[in-house]
């Protein structure tokens, strides 16, 4: 475990409750007994309350004028030669159980399959199989998803309650989740990866091609998705099996209104700000511990953390069905509900044969299970279960689960069958209903085999999922977990069999066989990114990853791919020098915060916040990276352009040479590594960006190395077709010329670093100011390239490169 997670701060000791009294409003909220997160608004201004309505009426208004997106429109589009995207890498971050990663699964297949994304699934290690045998890479990002489940019973959304604090539970789960941060991190661009494999690569066991992610995918609970997002400047789309994003229509899911007197639809949108300031007090100092310490990115202010996702407009895909709960009115366009997200698990399943008799010797029993979750004593709830079977007369499959369920010396009755691990799509055509705890994969699995489902609600969204079960009529009301009695559960599981249920869980059934969640999902993540600003100029198949800063006002800098960056450079067309770190998205995560009780995207800041509407240039000088590796490449360089530079490298560090495979010294390819490790020890920096500059140059190469001559004669023929003006940069360096100015090598790495205030002390006073590249608002931006028009400074010969 790093040190970043060993030195956590302590948990608040009033993360249990919270009381707000702001504009006229005084909330109170407390996490209750039954896990949940009780509710109370005592006061509200009248006034505050009317203006309230008309945001909600305006956002309302706003989304009808909107294009309506629905899954056919989307399909469509997806297929579109304009909207094939060029094939990126997709670390999708998810955090939860089985249930919560399975979706994720299926969705990864799509995007591997039928778009050609390298789809890189990171999660808890205990799902490293699953993921791998179905085909996708996996990334280990740490947490135990059973002891996780087992504080979730207890603490909703991770907000802690009075018990688990007074046990000592929270600290063990802080530890957990920054872990889990620094996992996620890791998942995007992995510097470790270049000492993975020391060996030689060989045709049957090649290395593994270095990962830098181009986006990210992620369910709200693994919360570093936005950070990631922000320092490295790449697109961010969450997915989640729960609503996420405020709306009058219904509370948020974990939230428990216990009284108000505000209305209804203003009470359900209130509850969606309050719980995630309830999580952030529980979460907000390790998160912003992980901001400075590990990304050197600004601290957020809780007023910013618990509404800048809504107000950044940040897309979100829900994956359930809209036939069980259609959109609400007052989401945006950047909100699309796709349909649950299936992974087939039953084509290739044969069942153990005494199940297979169990299930021939009479009528369709009764499925019965809990999943993942980790119940307090499996003995008292398995002689439930049984007892409640007895009253019902019904045959039973009760899945034993992580619960363990089912003991030998439990005394099972005949016509209850014990279940290990069998695939839900299969299992559930041969059963009359299922009970279990409401995770939103099982929920999905049962309703979309036309199933009566009763639901036992344990945390988290599971009794939102039995509310809008018993709301569309497939099946009773939900039974919570903590009030569950053997005569509740026969009376629910009697209410599901009878016949207007079954015939309305059989409708429900028929409607979500006709869609297409993960084609759908897929389809989103796709259609709410600008496509063409993340393609590269010159070979429009392949991502961006490099710019080039042009002349004049009205001109767009040029995006390129490592691939057409380097055939210029070999022709001599391009000055290395010239290429910055292209980033296609910036986040201004504390720029126009709204008040945090109106939570949802603001009309007025509309376009602020939109990630595909532009492009604010952050840009790492590559030129002071390169020329800080050693004096002979960037001397080959100046002579010869990129062919010069590889020769020089390989004078600099022992006559290495580039071959289409990476780095080779004698017959050993070392691909990313060497070079990763000489830009660490010449730049004395952050070894994330090190990694990244070496993976992008030696992608280069490799990508050339691979091409047609028809591919490389075609940048080369829409070069000359443009012919862009290029800034000139001043490649002077007193890196270069043996100076140790350390206030000028560190305002190399604080353009990538940022400005981490326990960072702040080491810079001179240029470092200073280049290190809030990163995290300026557009307006700052704004401000510092009037205030700086040139690219370089005056004086010491060293340029500076403007943030564009």
């Amino acid at each position: 475990m790093s040190s970043d997670v060993k030195k956590q701060p302590p948990a608040p000791d009033a993360a249990a409750n919270l009381e707000e009294q702001r504009d006229g409003v005084t909330t109170q909220t407390k996490v209750g007994d039954d896990g949940r997160v009780n509710i109370t608004i005592q006061e509200i201004n009248e006034l505050l309350a009317q203006q309230i309505e008309q945001l909600q009426l305006s956002r309302i208004q706003e989304g009808l004028a909107a294009p309506p997106q629905t899954a056919h429109s989307l399909l469509e589009a997806s297929h579109r030669p304009s909207r094939i995207p060029p094939p990126l890498n997709v670390v999708v971050q998810v955090v939860g159980s089985r249930g919560d990663v399975q979706p994720f699964v299926a969705l990864g297949l799509v995007l591997k399959k039928q778009y050609g994304h390298r789809v890189r699934l990171a999660t808890h290690g205990t799902f490293k199989k699953f993921v791998e045998e179905n085909g996708l890479e996996f990334f280990d990002i740490g947490g135990d998803p059973a002891e996780l489940m087992a504080f979730m019973v207890k603490n909703p959304g991770l907000i802690p309650g009075m018990k688990s604090i007074k046990e000592g539970d929270v600290g063990k789960r802080r530890r957990g989740m920054a872990e889990i941060l620094q996992g996620c991190w890791r998942s995007c661009a992995d510097f470790d990866e270049v000492n993975a494999d020391e060996e030689t690569v060989s045709a049957a066991a090649p290395k593994k091609q270095p990962f830098v992610a181009h986006a990210i995918i992620a369910n709200p609970p693994s919360f570093a998705h936005i950070h990631c997002a922000e320092k490295l400047g790449i697109p961010l789309h969450l997915m989640f099996t729960m609503p996420w994003s405020p709306t009058r229509e219904f509370p948020q899911p974990i939230a428990n209104i216990k009284s108000s007197k505000a209305s209804g639809s203003m009470t359900n949108e209130m509850s969606y700000t309050l719980v995630d300031m309830m999580t952030w007090e529980g979460l907000g100092d390790i998160t912003n511990n992980f901001r400075t310490e590990t990304l050197g990115l600004r601290m957020l202010s809780q007023a910013a953390a618990t509404d800048m996702l809504h107000r950044l407009r940040i897309p979100y895909t829900y994956c359930w069905s809209p036939a069980l709960i259609p959109k609400p009115k007052d989401w945006g366009p950047h909100i699309t509900i796709a349909g649950f997200y299936f992974l087939s698990l039953a084509s290739n399943y044969q069942p153990d044969p005494t199940l297979a008799e169990f299930l021939a010797a009479g009528p369709p029993p009764v499925y019965i299970g809990f999943g993942s979750i980790v119940v307090d004593d499996p003995n008292a709830m398995t002689k439930l279960i049984f007892d409640a079977v007895k009253k019902t007369g019904q045959r039973a499959l009760v899945s034993k689960g992580w619960g363990g369920l089912g003991g030998d010396d439990m005394g099972k009755p005949d016509n209850v069958y014990m279940l290990g691990n069998v695939p839900h799509d299969w299992l559930f055509q041969h059963v009359s209903c299922v009970v279990h705890h409401g995770g939103a994969g099982t929920t999905a699995a049962g309703i979309a085999l036309g199933r009566p489902t009763v639901i036992v609600p344990f945390f988290g969204d599971q009794p939102f999922w039995g509310a809008m079960v018993a709301r569309a009529g497939a099946g009773p009301m939900p039974v919570p977990y903590k009030e569950l009695t053997a005569d509740r559960l026969a009376d629910a599981i009697l209410e599901a069999l009878k016949p207007e249920t079954l015939e309305r869980a059989r409708e429900l059934g028929e409607r979500i066989k006709e869609e297409k969640g993960t084609e759908v999902g897929a389809a989103s993540f796709h259609a709410q990114m600008d496509l063409d600003r993340l393609r590269c100029m010159l070979a429009p198949s392949r991502p961006a990853v490099w710019s080039v800063r042009t002349k004049g006002s009205n001109t767009e800098d040029l995006r390129l791919s490592a691939f057409a960056a380097t055939v210029l450079g070999n022709e001599g067309l391009l000055d290395v020098n010239q290429l910055t770190i292209y980033r296609p998205c910036e986040y201004p995560v504390e720029f126009g915060s709204i008040s945090s009780h109106v939570v949802g995207p603001n009309p007025m800041l509309s376009t602020v916040g939109s990630i595909t509407s532009r492009i604010v240039h952050a840009p790492i000088n590559i030129a002071k990276a390169w020329a800080g590796v050693v004096y002979e490449p960037y001397k080959g360089a100046k002579s010869h352009g990129w062919k010069g530079f590889g020769k020089g490298l390989g004078r600099g560090i022992g006559n290495l040479l580039f071959s289409p495979r990476g780095l080779v010294v004698g017959h050993a390819t070392f691909g990313v590594r060497v070079l990763y490790e000489v830009i660490k020890k010449k730049l004395n920096g952050d070894p994330t960006l090190s990694y990244i500059l070496a993976t992008r140059y030696v992608e280069g190469f490799e990508a050339v190395g691979k091409a047609t001559e028809e591919e490389k004669v075609e940048v080369i023929r829409k070069w000359n077709e443009m012919k862009p003006e290029l800034k000139m940069v001043d490649t002077r360096s007193s890196v270069v010329s043996g100076s140790s100015d350390k206030g000028e090598s560190d305002s190399i790495l604080s353009k990538f670093t940022s400005n981490s205030s326990s960072k702040s002390a080491k810079l001179g006073r240029r470092g200073k100011k280049d290190q809030n590249i990163l995290t300026q608002t557009p307006s700052e931006a704004s401000s510092s390239r009037h205030s700086n028009p040139t690219t370089s400074t005056q004086g010491d010969g060293n340029e500076t490169q403007a943030s564009g």
